[in-house]
């Protein structure tokens, strides 16, 4: 089974879909994908940015990620999935800036994908509380991946999330 399939039907097992659109949430997992197929990223690359929030929102382990997908694959996604041990927000977000400055290039690009789409969403939900808080732990998270990611994908995402918060310190490194 591709990843595409996987990831679509995973989601849809659930009746997942995306906060403040309702639209099916592989439609997210698409766009990642796009976005990194539109960067240069390899097929290992493209099928985790299917798969890159299979693990922390649907029924998925990383074990079955393993068993059906190449190593390379697995290897992003569970990179990529959220570790949600800390018991409050400030410090999961801690850890993932910790984790991300470490992170290989294919797992940061994804990531830099994965903002770009997720903040579209936020700033079209009109929430404006949790779009700028959320903005803010990105610009943290944007800096760290700078180095790491593919430029464009980086570039993109830097001018969304400075652009949203006026002045950041994105500013300057774009």
């Amino acid at each position: 089974m591709t990843a595409r399939l996987f990831a679509i039907a995973a989601h849809e097992a659930i009746g997942q879909k995306r906060r403040y659109t309702g639209e099916p949430y592989w439609k997210h997992c698409e766009r990642v994908a796009s976005l990194v197929t539109s960067a240069g990223g390899n097929q290992f690359m493209i099928d985790a940015a299917w798969l890159h929030d299979a693990i922390e929102d649907t029924k998925i382990d990383i074990e079955t990620i393993y068993e059906e997908f190449p190593w390379f694959v697995g290897h992003y996604v569970e990179w990529l999935t959220n570790d949600k041990s800390a018991p409050t927000r400030a410090e999961r977000k801690a850890l993932d800036v910790e984790k991300y400055s470490g992170a290989p290039y294919a797992v940061c690009t994804i990531k830099c994908a994965d903002i770009i789409d997720n903040a579209k969403c936020f700033i079209a939900s009109g929430d404006e509380h949790a779009t700028r808080r959320w903005m803010m732990e990105k610009e943290t998270l944007l800096l760290v991946l700078k180095d790491g990611s593919d430029p464009w994908l980086w570039g993109q995402a830097a001018m969304i999330v400075g652009g949203y918060l006026g002045e950041s310190k994105l500013q300057n490194s774009v």
